[in-house]
């Protein structure tokens, strides 16, 4: 017979705040009553997680023995190490992807399994809580989805996810299958250059895919996956996190359709460049004119030396000899 106290102990006495994170969040799932009294602690550092456990060891049940073996014996196959999320740490571009990866991938990877034991006898309701962990919807649980606002949100969301959940397939496969994916996706959607930085080109190119996605959702009625544009996950609020959010979610979609993509881009650059086709010339009013070729010539001489367009040098002698006649 294992001893409880042994693994409180030998929690308290690893000073690994992620694994008892882990430990503590998976009681929490269990027992609503005990989610609910420890609710304000929101584990952020060392000092409140080591407070909670310390606190639980004198609450838990004794028949909550199976579940907390359980548990504890899970933490070392789950927990991800620290260097599988340096590819995603300081690339802003690598972790939107990554967070709307994992999202759209829930369908796949959440056929969640604890491992199984022998240790003792399976209480009915921790029995049954095990097998329902099989259905269990850890992005919806671990909030993934309403902490991305911000790429350091993102990636402690992700650090989360991965730390967390029980997931019935290999998390090291799962990073790997994920940045072998990244590289790929990153070939096929590079920089678009009629994409510029401004924020009315970004706001704009935001909500033609967020209708677009939403012509999608509407047609499959199904939750953010890979088959849709699932752009509608993010909540950008500044010209950088709109650009993150585009190519991400650009990046992230695999359409049902081979070219679908593609053809979206192309036609969003055609409706860009009409877009700023017709800004450009909002407020003017084309000038058919015929000139002597020597003028034309001088004209021309003209913008090559004051480093100008024929318009703009046409718009400057214009508006020079007008102010000089006041």
């Amino acid at each position: 017979m294992f001893d409880k106290k042994v693994i409180f102990d030998n929690l308290l006495n690893s000073n690994d705040s992620v694994k008892c994170k882990y430990f503590i969040l998976h009681i929490f799932n269990y027992d609503e009553h005990l989610n609910e009294k420890y609710l304000h602690y929101k584990l952020e550092n060392w000092t409140e997680i080591k407070n909670v456990l310390k606190s639980l060891i004198n609450e838990i049940p004794e028949d909550y023995d199976s579940l907390v073996y359980l548990i504890y014996n899970s933490i070392d196959s789950n927990i991800v190490n620290d260097k599988n999320f340096l590819w995603v740490k300081k690339d802003k571009a690598a972790c939107s992807f990554l967070w709307c990866y994992l999202i759209c991938n829930q369908v796949n990877i959440l056929r969640n399994e604890l491992p199984v034991t022998q240790h003792d006898k399976e209480i009915s309701k921790i029995d049954s809580y095990i097998n329902g962990l099989n259905y269990n919807d850890w992005i919806d649980i671990l909030k993934i989805n309403e902490n991305g606002s911000n790429h350091e949100e993102r990636f402690l969301s992700i650090k989360l996810y991965l730390n967390i959940a029980f997931l019935s397939i290999d998390k090291q496969q799962l990073i790997s299958d994920a940045k072998r994916y990244w590289k790929m996706s990153c070939d096929e959607v590079k920089n678009l250059k009629w994409l510029s930085s401004d924020n009315n080109t970004l706001e704009w190119a935001w909500d033609y895919l967020n209708k677009y996605g939403r012509e999608q959702r509407n047609l499959h009625q199904s939750p953010p996956n890979f088959d849709s544009l699932s752009i509608n996950i993010f909540n950008p609020t500044n010209e950088e996190e709109y650009s993150l959010a585009i190519y991400a979610a650009l990046r992230v979609w695999q359409p049902r359709f081979r070219g679908e993509k593609r053809l979206l881009l192309q036609d969003m650059s055609k409706a860009c460049r009409q877009r700023k086709f017709r800004a450009e010339r909002e407020n003017k009013k084309s000038l058919n004119c015929y000139l002597d070729i020597s003028v034309k010539n001088h004209l021309d001489e003209l913008a090559k030396a004051y480093d100008k367009t024929i318009v703009d040098m046409v718009t400057y002698l214009i508006e020079s000899e007008y102010r000089n006649s006041k």
